[in-house]
Formats: C-alpha cells, structure tokens, sequence
C-alpha cells in the first residue's frame, strides 16, 4: 500500500502540470516555442504553487475519507473475563465453555469491530504486575473486578468483557436450555457499554444419543455467534458534548449514528494515558439527524465540553441458580412523580367529595398525601373533627365518587 501510495502522488501532479501546460500555451507558434513558453510558466513561482494547491485540493477528499473510514472502523481492545455459570447444573466447566466459545467469535465473526487481547498476554501481564495466574495452562483464573480493571488499564484496553451461562438439569433424551449473557464493561465509568444476550433450546439430533457436555457445547457454539452479532450490530455510541446550559446538554451525534429518545449515556473525560474519569449520566430528550439534546441525570465531577458519553447497555434478562427471568416493569424502581401525580388527583377527588356535604360535614382540615409501601400506591388522609363533629363519632366511611374523573 505504501509502493502504490508514493507512485500514485507525483503522477497526480504531473498530470497537474499537464494541464497547466496546456493552459499556458494557447497561441500558434513552432514547437520550440511552445516547448519555452511552457518550461517559463512552469518555473514561474505563481504558477507552481496553483498547481500544488490544485493537487492538494484533489486529494483532500481522499485522504479525509479514509481518516473517517479508519474512524468508523475503529476496533474496541477488550479482555475476556471467564465466564461463569449462575445455575446448578455443569460445574465449572460450562463457564470454561462458554468463555471459549465467545473468546473465538469475538476474534472471528466480531474482528472488525474488536480486537481480543490473548489468553498468554493477559496472563504475561498479571504475573509483571504481580497478579496471581493458574499455575496449570488452560484453567480459568478467575480475577477479580480489581484485577481486571488493573489489567484493562496496564494493557490499555478499552472494556471488559464479561459473562454468565446457566443451564437446565439433563435429562436422557431430552433437550437442555440454556442461556447465555454478556457485557462489556467501560473501566472508567464502571458501566456496561454493550453486550447481548439468548435463550436457546439444545437438542439432539436424530438417531444421536448425545450427552449434557456434547449438547452445551454445540448450543454455547450457536449462543456466542448470535450474542456477538448482537454486539457488532448495536453501534458503541460515542457523543461528545458541545455545549451545557444549566442541565441541558447538545450532543455531536444524532438519529444518524444510533442515538435515539430516551437513551442513557455515561459522560467520562479523557486525561490521557488511558485514564479516564466518569463525570455523570445523561438521558436524551429529543434527537436530530445529527446531533442530539440530553438533560444530566447524575452529575459525579461536572459534565463540560469536550467530555465524551458513551452509551449504556441495560440487560433484559436476570440469570439466577433457579432460572431465566426477563426484567419487566413490576421489577423497576416506581416512578414516584408519575404515582404523586395519580395519587394527588385522587386525593383531590377525596376531598371533593368531602366538601361537598356543606355544613353538615362532620370533618375539617381535610388533606391528601401521596404515599406507598412497597410497590402498592397509597393516599393518607387525615383531617380534624369541625363543630358537627364534636359528638361521639362511631366510625368514619370515605367514599370515592363514581363520576369523578380520576
């Protein structure tokens, strides 16, 4: 590539020089004299430099073409962590499996996307920064958050790749489901950035009589190809902040790469040398085709120009010993401003209807306060006995009117 590159230049601006003699010679005469009126433009200082600028502009949209292709082509450096399995059935060796299998399509099917630091790398780091390794080749090491985020940072890597498997009891003759999660963790920030996630069904195949180990590993095989392709396909989202106003902030990208509504990022500064420090999370509001508005959400060191965010990646599923469960709405934390706002209304209607009475309410001072326990919404209401009230009460009724729009 570098051969073709110093043969393509000088032949671009000859041709260049072609054309500027051509231009410089328009009027008849012997070829003698064309050929010095030629080789007098071509000395001339003026004309020289036109003809470098002319070069110069032609290869202009070349050269910022490819930058921009090396950009978007630009691969994450990762280090994969060994997997493990959550569930109660295939011991270690499930996680050992589905640690492989993903290592490999990582290297294969996601090469253009990332590159994987080596099993001998990885474990010739550790042992320099005094981290302990297997002493037998091929066994998981099993570090810990420290030490891969240690090793993320010694070795420059850009994320973390981890994962969690978990299987059903084998049964003779009958298929075992699986599943498989992955993410890939952002050192700096501590959040996930990307990942992926399956649940498949490994089955035999006809006339095969195979076992769990045979069966998983062919299913882990199927899993990790579909979990990378997941991986590849969602775009690492990097936005950089134009500018802040109050809680407000413009993003340089849009609709055009992958920013949608509703998005959350994680905003880190760059201090160099790999080292990053997260400054907060921001959730988008209203996305253009190229840039984008977000309001801070949680704010770490102070969100400011020039900080980049990086998207966050929420898993939709939970792995456990017991099983697979999808993470639904009865799972999330209560949106309390949306419940006080039901809840007010409500207790506004409540009162209402109290008050409605006239002066043969036997109440006063009615109030109604938007609370819960647990997940359940609830109203308290308290209120103070009036001039009608003073007697001996038995029992209070509140009653909710039909027709009240609530």
């Amino acid at each position: 590539m570098q051969k073709a590159h110093h043969l393509n230049v000088p032949l671009l601006i000859f041709r260049i020089d072609s054309v500027c003699e051509t231009l410089a010679s328009p009027g008849a005469g012997t070829l003698k004299e064309d050929r010095n009126r030629v080789k007098a433009k071509r000395l001339n200082p003026v004309t020289r430099a036109y003809a470098w600028l002319l070069a110069f502009a032609v290869m202009m949209p070349l050269l910022m073409g490819s930058r921009a292709n090396a950009q978007a082509n630009q691969v994450m450096r990762v280090i994969v962590a060994d997997f493990v399995n959550v569930g109660r059935n295939g011991g270690e060796n499930l996680g050992v499996t589905a640690t492989a299998a993903v290592y490999n399509e990582l290297a294969n099917t996601g090469s253009s996307r990332f590159y994987v630091f080596t099993t001998p790398e990885v474990m010739q780091e550790a042992r320099r920064i005094g981290i302990k390794t297997p002493s037998t080749p091929g066994q998981p090491a099993n570090f810990s958050r420290s030490d891969l985020l240690r090793l993320a940072k010694e070795l420059q890597a850009d994320a973390i790749v981890e994962g969690k498997v978990v299987a059903s009891e084998f049964k003779k003759g009958r298929p075992v489901d699986l599943a498989l999660q992955v993410t890939v963790l952002d050192p700096a920030s501590l959040e996930n950035i990307n990942g992926g996630e399956i649940r498949l069904t490994a089955k035999a195949g006809l006339g095969q009589n195979a076992g769990f180990e045979e069966l998983t590993t062919k299913a882990l095989s199927d899993a990790a190809l579909d979990v990378v392709r997941q991986m590849s396909q969602r775009q690492n989202i990097n936005g950089t902040v134009l500018q802040r106003v109050g809680d407000n902030i413009v993003l340089n990208r849009g609709l055009r790469d992958g920013i949608k509504e509703g998005m959350e990022l994680v905003v880190s500064r760059d201090l160099g040398n790999n080292v990053k420090i997260t400054q907060g999370r921001i959730r988008i509001n209203v996305a253009y085709a190229t840039d984008a508005e977000a309001t801070v959400i949680k704010e770490v060191g102070g969100i400011r120009p020039e900080d980049v965010g990086h998207m966050v990646y929420t898993p939709a599923m939970v792995l456990t010993a017991v099983g697979v469960h999808n993470v639904s709405e009865q799972n999330r934390p209560i949106n309390m401003s949306k419940v006080g706002t039901m809840l007010s209304t409500l207790g506004l209607g409540v009162l209402i209807a109290a008050t409605s009475h006239g002066p043969n309410s036997t109440v006063t001072n009615l109030t109604a306060e938007p609370t819960s326990q647990g997940d359940l919404p609830l109203v308290r209401l308290t209120w103070n006995d009036n001039f009608f009230g003073n007697g001996n009460v038995l029992q209070y009724k509140i009653f909710r009117d039909p027709d009240f729009p609530y």
